[in-house]
């Protein structure tokens, strides 16, 4: 037992000198995302969404597409022109003789059931004829921020081993970031267990449902879109959820679009704004919008057409 001792402080002893020799240190933090919202125009017109135009004339006929959904349908840290929405509404106008008019629903920081709260008393107003609602894994998450928050403390926290070992801080991060990487998948599965998951996929139904039922009420017709996670591409953590979701779309009788077919497989890091922020940069917005508008043409509009 001396001898393991010794030999295993001789092994730590050496490989410290090793880390402080080649400067080995945690991966830091990931940056603020401040930067990449300042560095876009976030301005919204006085009905509180990101559109330049704050009334629609009477007269005026395009066939209006509403875009439902949280920051991936704003177009957090791209210029407005830049989202899938304002890329749609560029692709279907040369099919339609009125011409298309699409509309920017995207509300940051919500859940389905908080976006049927801002997109009623905007329907008689804005009296779209279809509405998209893109959803994302994280709507899952029914505590949203607060286990965001658990997240970001438990992988960006100051580390308890402090700095005396470069050795143990090294290994620390890693065992933190191991550790919020699992928090993560469970956070964007809707909990760490069954019955957490099984409560949010059943909090997440009935809000959805209720913008379906709240969309047809208005005379438009409904269809839902997933977004998926742009992490890890290549080995996506997620098939789970996109599998649930599609089984609900059936039972929900709303056309339906999962987006993982276009970015399964690419390189995440080409499609995110940065390393530290998820969201979809110009290039994810058009890849999607691409798919979004062929989808619409295909399988939605003849249903208007009838």
């Amino acid at each position: 037992m001396t001898a393991a001792a010794c030999s295993s402080l001789l092994a730590f002893g050496l490989a410290e000198i090793a880390f402080r020799v080649f400067d080995i240190r945690p991966t830091p933090s990931p940056p603020s995302t401040q930067h990449d919202w300042d560095a876009v125009d976030n301005t919204l017109n006085s009905m509180g969404i990101r559109e330049k135009w704050d009334s629609i004339p009477d007269d005026d006929r395009r066939l209006r597409i509403a875009f439902l959904g949280d920051s991936i349908t704003y177009g957090d840290n791209v210029e407005p022109q830049q989202t899938f929405c304002a890329l749609v509404g560029q692709l279907l106008t040369a099919d339609r003789s009125e011409g298309v008019l699409t509309i920017n629903l995207g509300f940051r920081g919500t859940s389905p059931g908080w976006q049927l709260e801002k997109f009623l008393p905007l329907r008689d107003i804005l009296k779209p004829n279809v509405v998209v609602q893109v959803v994302y894994p994280n709507d899952l998450g029914i505590n949203m921020h607060n286990r965001l928050d658990e997240i970001y403390r438990w992988r960006d926290g100051e580390l308890w081993l402090g700095d005396g070992s470069y050795v143990l801080r090294y290994a620390e991060r890693q065992v933190r970031y191991w550790g919020a990487w699992q928090r993560t998948i469970d956070y964007f599965r809707g909990g760490r267990n069954s019955t957490e998951r099984a409560a949010a996929w059943t909090t997440f139904r009935t809000d959805v449902s209720a913008c379906k039922a709240a969309v047809e009420q208005g005379g438009a017709t409904y269809t839902l879109v997933l977004f998926p996670w742009l992490v890890r591409l290549d080995d996506y953590a997620l098939t789970d959820v996109h599998t649930t979701m599609r089984e609900f779309a059936l039972q929900l009788g709303a056309p339906y679009l999962d987006l993982l077919e276009v970015f399964a497989g690419r390189d995440a890091e080409t499609l995110r704004v940065s390393l530290a922020n998820e969201h979809p940069n110009a290039l994810g917005h058009r890849l999607a919008a691409e798919r979004i508008a062929r989808f619409l043409r295909d399988e939605v509009l003849p249903l208007l057409d009838r």
